[in-house]
């Protein structure tokens, strides 16, 4: 099983500038609640980058338009966290669910909830 961040934004240098800035001057209307929560102005948070690290499967992250031109997921509101299993990939997260863990805490502990209904263990 691969676990896929998609990020609310797009991919490339102009992107994260204009996401940075946004974040910075604007954080209430920014659009992408999985970045707000892990990441910082320089980057991914250590507690964060931890975290992910201690996950017992595959991790990745894209932007939406990566996720987009990959999977058959045109009408998803990102952010979200895919589900990979044999090349398909499903909703494992919605934005909801994203949008209601304003803390890495409540994203950790709403990962590990759900990784273990599925009967999955973390460290």
């Amino acid at each position: 099983m691969k676990l896929i961040f998609v990020y609310n934004a797009d991919a490339g240098w102009l992107g994260a500038a204009w996401d940075s800035a946004h974040k910075l001057i604007s954080p209430k209307t920014y659009r992408c609640s999985l970045c707000a929560v892990t990441h910082h102005a320089l980057g991914m948070k250590k507690r964060w980058a931890r975290f992910i690290e201690g996950l017992e499967h595959d991790i990745e992250f894209l932007h939406r338009d990566e996720a987009k031109e990959r999977y058959d997921l045109e009408t998803v509101d990102w952010p979200a966290v895919l589900k990979e299993d044999e090349k398909e990939a499903r909703i494992w997260l919605n934005s909801e669910e994203l949008a209601h863990a304003e803390t890495i805490e409540q994203l950790e502990a709403l990962i590990r909830e759900r990784l273990d209904h599925e009967n999955t263990s973390i460290p």
